[in-house]
């Protein structure tokens, strides 16, 4: 079977990316989204002629390069989404999502029944459930699916968010409403597709506890491309070993319980005799910041949200990467740390790709003992820790954007 691909999506970066795999593999046939920033496009002309710097600079971002003879837009769908999502109350969040999944579904099946050259469908996890149906309902049009689970299935998100609200009384009640329903519509859809992508063994493992067909499922990690040269880091790696400082071990993410923020303050405390420095780079949860004011220790430093340039400086002066999240889908940040040849300490939740003992170590979520075991062994051993360094920047070259496109392309034509 010839796919050519009907790729429905909201705006998203690193989604627009299979748009453009697909496009530059002759398979993608029309890209159904809803804001997209092109010149030839009405509302995009018009945001030249009014010259909004901040919202030209933001769609900009989104473009694809693709023709946009392939694109069906609406900027009526994105403008909506953000405006609803700022207007309506926590809880009920969840309704901006359903309006946008609607109208884009609504298109979708408008392109599917008006165009017979397209013979695949690529969607996304919660967001495509009324095209599957369509399809599942005209059997004679005879559409492949493939479903991208992004992140974990919303029943692994309840139960850790349920569990930490247990833990540290976080507040949940305004997610759960959207977690519910955003459940129902994903383990609906992934009964109709014909193949299930996951990005991490750990979305895998948890599409299958929930109920998803193994035989559908495949694995395809995400990739992450550095920018500096492979030669470049290389030698930054080997100065690092021939000095004597404190380590230092960052943290990357949203500080809060979802993320492990109490582990990584925990474990820090407890190498607080150790010869290292630790620093948690990124915003902090407001529902975390009552704890982190109560457990404050004199060898951790916030240095809050920083941009691309400041972030790459601390990867590049980092010792370690220490990132025990709860629940993600594939961190990019662990990709990123890779990267840069950081030892990586981190939880399965993670998604981590690392081989634990080889490029670090990996636990699960909520294992303070066995990670400050873990990271003092990493601390003592300098002939370990370059030994895991140098093994992460060559297990990184697994996992850059040209090794996710080779990836995906396998699994897609």
């Amino acid at each position: 079977m010839n796919k050519k691909y009907l790729l429905s999506v909201l705006t998203s970066r690193r989604q627009y990316d299979v748009a453009k795999i697909l496009d530059e593999s002759d398979a993608l046939l029309y890209l159904n989204t809803d804001a997209y920033y092109d010149r030839k496009s009405n509302f995009s002309k018009l945001l030249d002629i009014i010259n909004f710097k901040k919202e030209q600079k933001a769609y900009m971002s989104y473009r694809t390069g693709i023709d946009y003879d392939k694109v069906e837009s609406s900027w009526y769908v994105g403008l909506m989404f953000k405006l609803l999502l700022k207007k309506l109350s926590a809880k009920k969040k969840y309704v901006s999502l359903l309006f946008a999944y609607r109208l884009l579904n609504k298109k979708a099946i408008r392109l599917l029944s008006q165009h017979k050259a397209i013979n695949a469908f690529y969607g996304y996890d919660s967001g495509c459930i009324e095209t599957l149906q369509w399809i599942n309902n005209n059997r004679t049009k005879n559409v492949y699916v493939v479903l991208e689970q992004c992140i974990v299935p919303r029943r692994a998100q309840i139960e850790t968010f349920e569990y930490l609200k247990k833990e540290f009384g976080i507040h949940i009640d305004h997610i759960l409403p959207t977690l519910k329903i955003l459940k129902e519509r994903e383990e609906s859809e992934w009964a109709l597709a014909n193949k299930i992508l996951a990005p991490s063994l750990y979305v895998y493992d948890e599409l299958i506890r929930a109920g998803a067909d193994k035989e559908k499922l495949t694995i395809v990690p995400y990739g992450y491309q550095n920018k500096v040269e492979f030669a470049v880091r290389e030698a930054n790696l080997t100065s690092k070993f021939e000095t004597e400082k404190p380590l230092k071990i960052i943290f990357v993410g949203n500080a809060g319980f979802r993320k492990g923020i109490h582990d990584f303050i925990n474990v820090a405390k407890a190498c607080s005799e150790e010869n290292c420095e630790f620093f948690v780079i990124g915003n902090i949860e407001t529902d975390a910041i009552d704890w982190l004011n109560a457990n404050k220790s004199d060898n951790i430093t916030f240095l809050g949200k920083l941009n691309k340039e400041k972030l790459n400086i601390e990867y590049k002066t980092a010792d370690v990467f220490f990132f025990p999240s709860y629940l993600e889908g594939l961190a990019m940040v662990g990709l990123e740390a890779l990267s840069w040849g950081l030892p990586t300490l981190t939880t399965n939740e993670s998604g981590s790709v690392i081989k634990s003992g080889q490029e670090g170590y990996i636990y699960k979520a909520g294992e303070v003992a066995e990670m400050t075991t873990g990271l003092k062994n990493m601390i003592a051993d300098k002939d370990l820790r370059r030994t895991m360094a140098f093994n992460a920047l060559k297990r990184s070259e697994e996992f850059t954007h040209g090794e996710y496109e080779k990836k995906l392309v396998k699994e897609l034509l």
